[in-house]
Parts: structure tokens; C-alpha cells; sequence
């Protein structure tokens, strides 16, 4: 219903395709971008013009060891963040950087397939979300925003 009013069409006329790694998009029109994400039951949806963007909703479980995750697919400067933090805290900070990360990875179009330790996001839950640096262009950084709501 969304797609079809941002549209203005039919939402039964939309027809949909999907990028190289599954991201979904529109068929017939390239420059409205959309990207959805859900977790629990809580759902986002976002839509933009002329530019790329990735959401992510994450529900909170503290059932887990987030180290094990991070060690695994953390950046080494976020391993030392979240390491350094109080254990309390972890989780939520682990769910910070997750989603952060998620999110670009989603906004580039490549899923899962790029190397969520090759760039380093905030872990900090002050709403001052940041990519903070990238292995492959020092100026990457500059590119991204993020967006709380």
C-alpha cells in the first residue's frame, strides 16, 4: 500500500525485482529506493529518492554470548569497544553496532556477502550513530548518514 501511494499506482500493478544478492527494488521505477527490515514484532520500512538506503530492527535478547558474534564478524576496533564496556552494557551495544552494520551492508546491495569486519561503526546508544572507517577508501565515512527514529 506504501509502495503504491509513494507510486502513485495501483499497489497490485507494482512489479518487484531483486539485486545481484537479494535486495529487493522496484521494476519500473529506479529512482524510489526502499528497504524493509523486521525482528520481533516490530517492522521498518524506509523509502528514498535518488540515493541507496538500508534499515534494521533488531529485537533485544540477552540470551547469547555477544562476544562469540563479535569476534566473529566485528571489526578489531569494535571488538576492543565492546570489550571494554561494562558487561551490562554489552548486549545493547553489540545490538547498536549490529544494526548499524546491517544497515550499510543493506544499503550497498551486497547482503551478507561483504565482510562486516572490513568497516568500523559507533557501538554508542546516544543516537550520534557513525561509520567511523572502511578498509577499501578512507572517504567512505563521509558518504553514509545515519538516521534513529
Amino acid at each position: 500500500m506504501l509502495s503504491g501511494q509513494y507510486l502513485d499506482q495501483n499497489p497490485k500493478r507494482i512489479v518487484f525485482e531483486q539485486g545481484q544478492y537479494g535486495k529487493p527494488a522496484f521494476a519500473d521505477e529506479k529512482n524510489l529506493k526502499f528497504n524493509i527490515s523486521h525482528s520481533g514484532d516490530m517492522i521498518v520500512l524506509g523509502f528514498v529518492k535518488d540515493i541507496e538506503i538500508g534499515v534494521d530492527v533488531e529485537k533485544v535478547k540477552n540470551d547469547f554470548d555477544v562476544m562469540d558474534i563479535a569476534n566473529n564478524f566485528f571489526s578489531p576496533k569494535e571488538i576492543a569497544s565492546l570489550t571494554a564496556l561494562p558487561k551490562d552494557i554489552q548486549s545493547l551495544a553489540f545490538y547498536c553496532c549490529w544494526t548499524r552494520k546491517e544497515s550499510i551492508i543493506k544499503a550497498e546491495g551486497s547482503g551478507l556477502s561483504f565482510p562486516l569486519d572490513s568497516f568500523t561503526v559507533s557501538l554508542d546508544d546516544d543516537g550520534r550513530a557513525e561509520l567511523l572507517e572502511t578498509k577499501w577508501d578512507s572517504s567512505e565515512k563521509l558518504k553514509w548518514s545515519f538516521i534513529y527514529v
